[in-house]
């Protein structure tokens, strides 16, 4: 099982690798809805995509981040609050993709990624920030603070 997980690893990090490259079509009306350019870049690199609460693949959660924009990003969201800091720990407590991209010309270019490993359930437990808003819960962590959190990280550099 380990060696498969490993091997779907690397094939996300490979059609990260192409697509940094040639980029992804992005519609010029999803292009301010960083919502909607997070799911494109889901649907490109993901063999599947899913609406569940869990990792967005076996062993791996993919968040995406525009290098322009504020330095926190959503682990996930709930209406029920039940459980919810474990279900958010169980998200992304194998691995967790941290894609910066830029859109140029229609096109979503990845500018690095980050692929964090081996988490530190204590700390994650001192950095994420719930954020409240009626009958919503919004589990946040701010970029720096990941590497906080996990106890190793490898940057791609992609241009």
């Amino acid at each position: 099982m380990l060696y498969q997980l490993d091997n779907s690893i690397d094939k996300f990090i490979d059609r990260a690798k192409q697509y940094s490259n040639k980029g992804i079509e992005c519609p010029i009306d999803r292009k301010f809805n960083v919502g909607a350019v997070g799911k494109v870049i889901e649907n490109n690199l993901l063999e599947y995509t899913h609406r569940d609460n869990k990792s967005d693949m076996p062993g791996l959660e993919l968040k995406s981040k525009n290098i322009n924009s504020n330095k926190t990003i959503s682990l996930a969201k709930y209406t029920d609050p039940d459980n919810a800091f474990n279900r958010t720990f169980n998200k992304v407590k194998d691995n967790l993709a941290l894609i910066f991209y830029y859109i140029k010309n229609d096109k979503i270019y990845f500018n690095k990624m980050s692929l964090f490993t081996k988490i530190n359930k204590r700390l994650f437990a001192t950095y994420l920030s719930p954020v409240i808003r009626g009958e919503q819960i919004n589990y946040t962590i701010g970029v720096a603070n990941l590497e906080k959190v996990y106890n190793e990280c490898r940057v791609y550099e992609y241009e």
